[in-house]
C-alpha cells in the first residue's frame, strides 16, 4: 500500500542524497508516486504533486518542461500550496503555457500575499508600484513593500530587520538583513567605520559576511546597511543545539569564527565587541563574524574608552590594569 508522505521523504532522500546515494530520477519517480496516491486526505499527497511540479519546472530528473511543470502545480492550486499559487500566478503574467492576462496573475499573487507568503506580497507590491495587472498605486505598493518587513532585532545602537529583496539582475528573491543604524543621521561615523570595513573585506574576502548596500530611513533619515541574511540567527540562541554537536563539527564551527577573526586582523583592524551574539549561522555548522560597528584600525587603538557588552569585557579593561 504505502503512504503519500513517507513515499514523497524517500523521494526527498534520494534527491538529497540523505542516507543514501543522490539518485534525481528516482527521486522524481517516487515524488509522482506520492501525486498519484489518491486514496487518503486529498492534503496528503500534495506534497507529491509539488515536488513533481518542482522537477519539471527546473529539469530535476527530468527535462525540463514548463506545462508538466504547469499541470502539477494547477493540481496543487486547489489545494491551496502557495509555491503551486505564485508559480501559476507568474504563467498567467508571462504567457507561459496559457494565454498572458496580468490580472489573473494578479489575484493569484494577490491570494498568497494575503496569507503572508513572501513572494506572494513582492509580487502585488510591484504590480500596484507598476501597474502590472492592476490599476497603479503608490500608497498601496507602500503598504505592501513594508508588509514584508519584519523586525527581529532592537538594541541601543541599532535595529534590525528582515526584509525580501528582489534582485532583478539575477532574477530572484534574496532574504536580506536591513541594520537600521539608531541616530546614524546626525552621528554618522559608526556607519561610515562600519561600511567602510564591510567594502574593504568584501574586496578580497568573499567568504565573509556580506553587505549589499546601503539605504536610508524615510522618517528618520537614520541610515541602513543592507546585509546578507542568516537564517539560523546568532551563536547565543543556538548554543544548547550545538552542544549536542559531534565534536568535528564543533572544531569546524570554532574554524571558522577564527578564520573570520583572521581575515579582521588581516586588514589591521580590531573588533572590540566580539561576542556569541555578534557570530551568526546561516546553518549550524558554520559562522560569520558580525557588527564591525567598533572596529578601529589597528594603529589607531591607543583609546582609552571601553566599548563592548559589559558581561563580555575582562576585568582587567574595567579596572585599567595590566593584571590578568
Amino acid at each position: 500500500m504505502g503512504n503519500a508522505i513517507s513515499t514523497c521523504n524517500v523521494g526527498y532522500f534520494y534527491h538529497s542524497g540523505i542516507g543514501v546515494k543522490k539518485d534525481e530520477h528516482k527521486a522524481l519517480i517516487y515524488y509522482q508516486k506520492a501525486a498519484e496516491m489518491g486514496d487518503f486526505a486529498e492534503t496528503d499527497n500534495a506534497a507529491g504533486i509539488i515536488s513533481v511540479g518542482h522537477c519539471y519546472q527546473h529539469g530535476i530528473g527530468v527535462e525540463k518542461d514548463d506545462h508538466m511543470a504547469f499541470i502539477s502545480y494547477r493540481r496543487s492550486v486547489e489545494m491551496g500550496n502557495a509555491v503551486a499559487i505564485c508559480f501559476v500566478g507568474y504563467c498567467y503574467q508571462h504567457g507561459v503555457e496559457v494565454e498572458k492576462d496580468e490580472h489573473k496573475a494578479f489575484i493569484y499573487y494577490q491570494n498568497v500575499a494575503e496569507i503572508g507568503n513572501g513572494e506572494g506580497i513582492l509580487k502585488v507590491a510591484e504590480g500596484y508600484r507598476s501597474g502590472i495587472g492592476i490599476t497603479r498605486d503608490l500608497n498601496k505598493a507602500k503598504y505592501w513593500y513594508q508588509r514584508d518587513i519584519k523586525m527581529f532585532g532592537k538594541g541601543g545602537f541599532a535595529t534590525v530587520y528582515h526584509a525580501r529583496w528582489n534582485h532583478k539582475r539575477e532574477y530572484v528573491y534574496r532574504s536580506v538583513t536591513l541594520k537600521l543604524l539608531n541616530k546614524s543621521n546626525n552621528y554618522h561615523e559608526e556607519f561610515i567605520r562600519e561600511l567602510k570595513a564591510y567594502c574593504d573585506i568584501g574586496l578580497n574576502d568573499p567568504t565573509f559576511l556580506k553587505c549589499f548596500g546601503i539605504s536610508k530611513d524615510n522618517v528618520s533619515k537614520d541610515y541602513i546597511l543592507v546585509m546578507e541574511y542568516a537564517h539560523y540567527g546568532n551563536l547565543r540562541q543556538n548554543l544548547h543545539t550545538i552542544a549536542q554537536l559531534d565534536w568535528k563539527d564543533k572544531l569546524n564551527l570554532l574554524q571558522c569564527i577564527a578564520s573570520d577573526l583572521l581575515i579582521i586582523h588581516s586588514h589591521d583592524l580590531i573588533h572590540r565587541d566580539l561576542h556569541s551574539g555578534n557570530i551568526l549561522q546561516d546553518n549550524l555548522k558554520s559562522a560569520y563574524i558580525a557588527d564591525l560597528g567598533f572596529s578601529i584600525a589597528a594603529l589607531k587603538s591607543k583609546s582609552n574608552g571601553i566599548y563592548g557588552i559589559l558581561r563580555y569585557i575582562a576585568p582587567e579593561v574595567l579596572k585599567k590594569t595590566n593584571i590578568y
